[in-house]
């Protein structure tokens, strides 16, 4: 209901009320007036009965003729009827038209009865002195009988019909009345409204000059006085405003041309900078070269030594010069992605990488120190995981390096327990949970606030006593957030510090179940921690387990049929127990360091944290004692520009008894390439006149070297030159270790080999479990295949050969097969054109390569427990 006008209201609220009290008023006087007349005439029939009994009883005592003349006495204008009625309900003498009663309701209730318009009283006529109660001698009844007096009711009915109608009439002339006010009211409230409506109407046309005129009534002239003078001051400040802008606008015109030479300026100031800052980059970029090379080869000496070197004090000053070269180098590493960060040039690579040995990769760059430290490094998972992630593994890896670095910075005593889980929250994402927990000195509450902030640190005393620049944490943190993840500390003073790291990655494969293995490990370790992890990585790899709280109790569960596994928590804990070991030369000893069994060949050593891979080696039997062998045969070619670089990877290589060959340049290294097969190829990125990615993309050009594994080596990994990564088959950082470099040689393929092992780990996300998996589907299924081809051959059905073929191609893009490949190639480009004799001669090519690979099958003896149901 739409609402109602100011006039309408007015007119509602002066009506309203009056009809609510004058009508209510008028209700109320009129049925109390009425019900007085009804009462009245009640009575007044009640008496007349009661006067009629009276006389009605002394005539029936003394003469009862008399009775008619009472009654023809009684009646007049208003008494329609009166009569006698007898104890039987009979009537006994009546004049007019009496209504008859009824006995039964009158007898003990005498009130009047009712009938339209005509009103019957009853009245009982008694013997003795109108009373019921006779004398004590008497046997006569009390009752004579009864008095009826009926009467009219009309000259009422006239009385209330009038009062009603003068009673209308007043309320109608009142409301005429209230009406003809309010309107008048009304009239004078719309013309005032008009004429401030016509005000506002005049002054939105800018007719300021108009005003409101004099009103008789008091409020309206106090209104109708602000309006005008609100009129007036707006027309005072719309002048004022008038000159304001027409100095504004002469004041514009000379700003626009004072912008214009500014702009100018600031074209020319912003050539100028963009300028700078490419210098800058290009600064950066070079001094990051120019520093971490020599950097890179101080440390990779140092290796070098360091396995040479057992003089005592020249291992220490040689171990002082490694510890303050890396020490330079995290430094510069810090500088570097926090400037990247800040400038907005930093960026991501989402590609998929396996997620566990990225953190333990992490973790063993400091297992040594961790050791000299005398604490625990442990890392342990919680089941499931994502068999792969896509993300950016270096960052991942930077990330982890840092929160560990300071963890065990900062701890003196106890462990360092890092922990990695993942929650599954749909089906191609994942949570991933990084936990990285110490029992070091703590940080206060205070000073975790600040904990992320670049260049700030702890107090005073912890900085001088653990070193340190502060740029580590922040450069976590923009990582963390560049990532779209959360990272959380907790911490007491002299309880140690944890930080959780969640970070949403997408997932490539669900987690699977691993079959169980029918092989059966019984291990002791003395930290429970590391004991847990033990047991969780070997339930996740199938194996059954079973931990022994002492190391009597392990060897004494000694078999055949069994692996045994002992992990000490120092190297003087196993000099300890060692006479005892002696007969046990399979046994798998757990160290925090190998610094001191390096040259051993007893037992079977592996370092702490301890790597999935390398138990799965130790326990599968390929012993590291013998693992040189394979090395000789397989050939490497460096391309470094720096004579430092070129001579520590030869060193390295010498002692790991592989042939290589050095050199300068890329036009050197192509050169060679065109003329012979190398399967590993180190490329440095950074060099003169063809820098390594020109080299990488010519090399893939090659015939010989299509294939062959490239590995990219740079002193930083920069973002920019990571775009070349389609190029190379694996990153590294300098300075090259003899471990990494021993791990590049094992996955780099035979030159004899129809299986291309580097390829086949390329395309299977460099994950070696599932190239393994990939590859033994791949051969089982070209048996069945190569009969097809056959049938196909027999029946001389080209299209069917195509089809073969079509389906063939795609299967190999999953594993590394280069000859079947390139002869499915020459085959599918010759299938339209040409002759099915030159089809047949392309054909029995393929079915060649495919027994080539049924061969090298055979002569691998691929184990049947890899492959899957």
């Amino acid at each position: 209901m739409p609402k109602l006008a100011i006039r309408q209201q007015i007119m509602v609220l002066a009506i309203l009320p009056f009809l609510l009290v004058s009508g209510g008023t008028g209700l109320f006087l009129l049925n109390s007036y009425l019900t007085e007349v009804h009462h009245l005439d009640e009575a007044v029939a009640q008496r007349s009965a009661r006067l009629l009994s009276r006389h009605l009883a002394a005539s029936l005592r003394q003469d009862t003729g008399a009775v008619d003349a009472i009654l023809a006495s009684s009646l007049d204008r208003e008494m329609l009827g009166v009569g006698l009625l007898g104890l039987d309900g009979e009537w006994l003498a009546t004049r007019g038209q009496p209504q008859k009663p009824d006995i039964s309701r009158a007898s003990g209730n005498n009130r009047p009865v009712w009938q339209t318009s005509e009103l019957t009283a009853t009245w009982p006529i008694y013997r003795y002195d109108h009373t019921a109660l006779s004398p004590q001698s008497g046997n006569e009844p009390p009752q004579l009988g009864w008095a009826v007096v009926t009467t009219s009711h009309n000259h009422f009915l006239q009385a209330r019909y009038l009062v009603i109608a003068v009673s209308l009439l007043w309320l109608l002339l009142m409301l005429l009345l209230v009406v003809y006010l309010g309107g008048r009211l009304t009239r004078n409230f719309d013309t005032s409204i008009k004429q401030m409506r016509d005000l506002i109407s005049n002054l939105d046309q800018h007719d300021w000059s108009t005003r409101l005129p004099h009103s008789k009534n008091r409020d309206w002239q106090f209104l109708f006085r602000a309006i005008n003078e609100l009129a007036h001051r707006t027309q005072q400040h719309l002048r004022q405003l008038q000159n304001d802008i027409e100095h504004s606008h002469e004041d514009l015109q000379k700003t626009l041309e004072s912008l214009e030479i500014s702009n100018m300026e600031l074209a020319l100031a912003r050539e100028e900078a963009l300028t700078a800052s490419q210098s800058k980059s290009e600064f950066l970029a070079n001094t990051s070269h120019e520093v971490r090379t020599p950097l890179t080869g101080i440390l990779g000496f140092c290796h070098v030594l360091l396995e040479s070197e057992s003089n005592p004090r020249r291992r220490e000053y040689i171990e002082t010069i490694k510890i303050s070269a890396e020490h330079l180098l995290r430094v510069l590493d810090d500088i570097l992605d926090l400037s990247k960060i800040e400038a907005g040039k930093f960026s991501l690579q989402l590609q998929p990488f396996a997620l566990l040995p990225v953190i333990e990769e992490s973790a063993a760059l400091f297992a040594q120190q961790a050791a000299d430290k005398g604490i625990e490094l442990i890392v342990d998972t919680v089941e499931p995981l994502p068999v792969s992630v896509s993300g950016d593994s270096a960052r991942l890896k930077q990330l982890a390096t840092n929160l560990i670095s300071n963890a065990v910075k900062f701890t003196d005593s106890g462990q360092v327990l890092i922990t990695l889980s993942a929650e599954k929250y749909s089906d191609d994402s994942s949570d991933i949970c990084l936990s990285i927990s110490d029992t070091g000195i703590g940080i206060r509450q205070q000073e975790q606030a600040k904990l992320f902030q670049a260049f700030r640190q702890l107090d005073g005393t912890d900085t001088r006593k653990h070193g340190g620049t502060g740029l580590g944490l922040a450069v976590v943190k923009r990582l963390v957030d560049l990532m779209r993840g959360s990272i959380h500390v907790s911490s007491e003073p002299g309880r140690g510090t944890r930080f959780d790291v969640r970070l949403p990655l997408p997932s490539e494969a669900p987690s699977t179940a691993i079959e169980a293995k029918n092989q059966i490990v019984h291990f002791w370790e003395e930290n429970p921690d590391t004991r847990r992890a033990l047991r969780r990585r070997l339930q996740a790899n199938g194996f059954q387990s079973q931990a022994h709280d002492t190391l009597s109790q392990l060897l004494a569960a000694a078999s055949p049929e069994v692996h045994l596994i002992a992990g000490f928590s120092s190297q003087r804990s196993f000099s300890d127990v060692e006479p005892q070991l002696t007969a046990y030369s399979d046994l798998i000893i757990l160290l925090p360091s190998l610094a001191g069994v390096l040259a051993r060949e007893d037992f079977i050593f592996l370092q702490k944290p301890l790597a999935e891979h390398k138990l799965l080696q130790a326990l599968a039997g390929e012993d590291k004692r013998a693992g040189t062998q394979s090395l000789k045969a397989s050939s490497v070619l460096v391309v470094d520009d720096n004579r430092s670089n070129r001579l520590l990877l030869s060193a390295l290589l010498e002692e790991l008894q592989a042939t290589y060959t050095l050199c300068a340049s890329g036009h050197e290294a192509l050169a060679l390439c065109q003329q012979q097969a190398y399967p590993l190829i180190i490329l440095d990125l950074q060099m003169p006149d063809m820098n390594g990615e020109d080299t990488a993309r010519a090399i893939r050009e090659t015939p010989l070297n299509r294939h062959s594994r490239l590995v990219a080596l740079t002193a930083h990994l920069a973002d920019d030159g990571r775009q070349a990564t389609p190029l190379f088959d694996q990153f590294m950082l300098k300075p090259m270790t003899l471990v990494a470099l021993r791990q590049l040689l094992d996955a780099s393929p035979r030159p004899d080999g129809a299986v291309n092992t580097a390829l086949s780990l390329k395309r299977a996300n460099n994950n070696p479990q599932l190239a393994r998996v990939l590859t033994e589907r791949f051969l089982l299924s070209l048996e069945e295949t190569r009969k097809d081809w056959q049938a196909a051959l027999v029946d001389r059905d080209t299209e069917a050969i195509g089809s073969l073929a079509h389906q063939l191609a795609g299967a190999c893009r999953y594993v590394g097969t280069p000859s079947l490949e390139r002869a499915l190639e020459g085959l599918q480009k010759q299938l339209e054109a040409a002759e099915f004799e030159e089809v047949r001669t392309l054909a029995e090519n393929c079915l060649n390569c495919m027994d080539d690979l049924l061969c090298w099958r055979t002569r691998n003896a691929v184990d049947e427990a890899l492959v899957p149901d």
